[in-house]
C-alpha cells in the first residue's frame, strides 16, 4: 500500500501462496509472482523489461 501511495508505477508482490498474492493485488500490487511456480529472477526481468528493480522490501525474515 505504501508503494502505491508513493506513486510507484510497478509494484511486484512475490509469495508462494496464491491467496496472499490475491490480497497483494487488491492492495495495489501491479504484478504478482508465485515463487513456487516460476523463476522469480527471470520473471522480475520480464516485468521490468530487463531493467531490474530499484527497491525490494523483504518481510519474510528468512535468509
Amino acid at each position: 500500500m505504501a508503494a502505491q501511495i508513493a506513486d510507484a508505477t510497478t509494484i511486484v508482490a512475490i509469495d508462494v501462496h496464491d491467496s496472499r498474492l490475491a490480497l497483494a493485488k487488491e492492495l495495489g500490487a501491479t504484478h504478482t509472482i508465485n515463487a513456487k511456480a516460476v523463476d522469480t529472477g527471470a520473471e522480475l526481468m520480464r516485468i521490468t523489461h530487463d531493467l531490474g528493480v530499484n527497491y525490494i522490501l523483504d518481510t519474510t525474515a528468512v535468509p
